[in-house]
């Protein structure tokens, strides 16, 4: 399950005390109350894991990355877990990908749609053959399709934590009819989160275990 996947640090962030969107940035070594925004490294569906000794300050954190991921039409998914020490955020592509007939015809056969709970590594089979069959490739290669690319999740951490170039040095303002969630929407459309080539210019951030 993701709760036991290695991770990379990305970005400290310090949520403003006032208006949403005045997060400050921080190095990944920084210490004080910031809120540790790392890659998950190792697993199937490229993700984050948000973790800070303060709930409000994860919660305006996570809050503002989410109000912006809708604001672009970026579909995710989050699980809170360790009573909310720690919270994992997954964009995804899978209802994009099926549309266009990208998935397999022999995963869309297992009649399994991935939402948070099977994004999380806790796989829930509905075909007894499925369920005898089912091998750790085979929820890798389920999983995977989920997916974004790894210039994808890139141009998302520069839209979402301002790393890799590609975000505002002040942050983000996530309100839909603002010029920042405007920007973020044209982001996500050149740099193919939406479905569009993906322009090389994004930061990657190095995983390791």
């Amino acid at each position: 399950p993701c709760e036991r996947a290695p991770s990379s640090p990305l970005a400290r962030i310090t949520p403003g005390s006032s208006a949403a969107g005045s997060s400050k940035r921080r190095r990944p070594d920084s210490g004080g109350d910031s809120v540790l925004v790392s890659r998950l490294c190792d697993y199937p569906v490229r993700g984050w894991v948000v973790e800070g000794p303060s709930l409000a300050a994860m919660a305006q954190v996570v809050g503002e990355a989410s109000q912006a991921m809708q604001a672009a039409n970026m579909p995710h998914n989050m699980l809170i877990a360790e009573c909310g020490s720690r919270v994992f955020l997954w964009p995804q592509r899978y209802a994009e990908r099926q549309a266009r007939g990208e998935v397999p015809e022999h995963l869309l056969d297992i009649g399994v749609n991935p939402a948070v709970w099977e994004i999380s590594g806790h796989m829930v089979l509905k075909r007894a053959q499925d369920y005898a069959e089912f091998t750790e490739a085979s929820a890798w290669e389920l999983l995977a399709a989920v997916s974004l690319s790894e210039e994808q999740l890139a141009a998302a951490e520069g839209m979402l934590f301002g790393v890799g170039g590609a975000a505002s040095p002040h942050g983000f303002t996530p309100h839909v009819d603002s010029s920042a969630g405007k920007a973020a929407s044209a982001a996500v459309a050149e740099h193919g989160l939406g479905g569009k080539a993906m322009a090389a210019g994004a930061a990657a951030v190095a995983c390791s275990s």
